[in-house]
């Protein structure tokens, strides 16, 4: 799923996919923020899974937009 948010804000949505059993129980928040929050957040979730020993955020040849998804899909499961 893929959209263009014009303004910081939580968006809300449901799994448009056949995806599983529990498939009406998969609602979507994307929270979206100010770059220099978002860049905030995105330091602290890079050293939070450091110190954590977890898998580390990818973004070498991702856009900001996509590494942005990718990290809020990730953190609403």
């Amino acid at each position: 799923m893929w959209f263009n948010a014009e303004k910081p804000g939580t968006y809300r949505g449901q799994c448009a996919e056949l995806c599983g059993r529990d498939h009406g129980f998969m609602p979507v928040v994307v929270k979206v923020l100010p770059q220099d929050e978002f860049d905030a957040w995105l330091e602290a979730e890079k050293a939070s899974r450091q110190a954590a020993g977890a898998m580390p955020v990818r973004t070498a040849g991702a856009t900001m937009a996509e590494t942005a998804a990718t990290l809020r899909v990730a953190n609403a499961e």
